[in-house]
């Protein structure tokens, strides 16, 4: 990423500025010493101790693991059909941080990376229509009923469609000459397959925030706080189904992954702004233990981008199959917040080492735009317009834990 590398080399810049400054030597005063004789031979001068400023520097590195809550990627295509879907990440984080301490108690500036990396997903979904099988299909149906389920873990897609029946004289428990859901019967599965699909949808969260921060408090409790910018971007790609298609058999028309594939939402955002932070310690053992909970905000400006690429709908034309090619592409300027939330300890070994072990739960809002309703077209006069959409973004929360160790030089 080219903000990386351009942040990078500037706290690398800003550090050889620093490091290359020549200490003050600390002169000694003679005025004490006795006058040496005229005819003294000369003795040669002791050689001056130069008292030397400590190597502030501070690193860090750390590794952890962490999940995500479910995204909601449901999508309804009219008032008789939907689909109601969830994707969910596995993620390896990163975390490192570079910095510079300044003497007489006058903070520190630190350059700090977070890297959030997929390791695999999970996502499940159903199809509901508002169509059965039965000997008679005038009844109006109180809900759109399940017809497909699909679910896809470790690379592998495994759908299958059950198709709900109906016969007001056998099923219509309550007499009211409408299908409910509870007197659906669904007959065995007439379709089902399993195919190995990626198991990578190459999602990937990092941000950067450069922080000037400074400690207040007292020996058993102390407390720091921070104040900075931060610049972040999220990529990936974002999973959904639907029913695209006009035509009038019962359970067609479902991007079951074979003949219409899922809808992948490719999604870009990047943004820009300001964050703050606490952090309250509690200390043991003369500093060497260290309890700590800390909390973060910030306020971003950010540009969102999503794309599903080229798909295809499916309309009749002269009681033909024919496809009508759609494409969900959309930009959107937002702002919104970043929170995180994390507790762990510390133990301060000798010489400026550190060890950390910590838990976070962190909110990226409104980073993830989805499709909750499309429209499809219903006759050939209307492919030409093509497909459009609502869109609505979503939040990224993590958890879990994370190890690591500091050095302060």
């Amino acid at each position: 990423m080219r903000l990386t590398g351009v942040l990078t080399i500037t706290a690398l810049l800003a550090f050889l500025c620093v490091a290359g400054t020549p200490a003050i030597a600390q002169q000694g005063d003679d005025s004490d010493q006795p006058a040496q004789p005229a005819d003294a031979p000369a003795v040669p001068d002791e050689p001056q101790e130069t008292a030397k400023k400590p190597f502030a520097l501070y690193v860090s590195v750390g590794y952890g693991e962490t999940s995500t809550d479910p995204l909601n990627t449901s999508i309804q295509s009219s008032s008789l059909s939907n689909a109601v879907s969830a994707l969910e990440f596995d993620q390896s984080w990163t975390k490192s941080a570079i910095g510079w301490k300044f003497a007489n108690g006058k903070g520190d500036v630190r350059l700090v990376y977070n890297g959030y990396r997929e390791d695999s997903y999970s996502f499940t979904s159903q199809g509901f229509d508002s169509t059965y099988l039965g000997p008679d299909t005038n009844p109006p149906v109180d809900s759109p009923l399940p017809w497909w389920t699909l679910k896809i873990e470790n690379g592998v897609l495994q759908a299958e469609r059950t198709p709900p029946t109906w016969d007001a004289i056998v099923d219509d428990a309550d007499g009211d000459g409408i299908v409910d859901l509870a007197e659906v019967v669904f007959a065995a599965p007439d379709l089902a397959h399993t195919l190995s699909v990626t198991d990578d949808l190459q999602g990937s969260i990092q941000f950067a925030d450069l922080l000037y921060g400074r400690n207040f408090g007292g020996r058993r409790f102390d407390a720091r706080w921070w104040a900075g910018l931060r610049r972040f971007s999220y990529e990936g790609n974002v999973l959904a189904t639907a029913w695209i298609s006009s035509l009038t058999f019962p359970g067609s028309g479902f991007t079951d992954g074979t003949f219409l594939r899922l809808l992948n939402l490719r999604q870009k955002t990047e943004g820009t702004g300001l964050t703050t932070s606490i952090e309250s310690r509690f200390n043991f053992f003369d500093k060497r233990l260290q309890l700590y909970l800390a909390g973060q905000v910030a306020f971003m400006v950010m540009d969102l981008e999503v794309d599903s690429g080229e798909f295809f709908t499916v309309i009749s034309v002269n009681n033909l199959i024919t496809p009508a090619f759609a494409r969900l592409q959309t930009t959107r300027d937002k702002d919104s917040w970043q929170t995180m939330g994390e507790a762990g300890l510390r133990i301060h070994l000798k010489n400026g080492l550190s060890l950390e072990l910590a838990y976070n739960i962190s909110g990226f809002l409104d980073v993830v735009l989805t499709s909750p309703e499309i429209q499809i077209p219903l006759t050939q006069q209307e492919a030409g317009q093509g497909t459009t959409a609502i869109y609505n973004t979503q939040d990224i929360v993590t958890d879990g834990g994370r190890a690591g160790i500091s050095f302060q030089f």
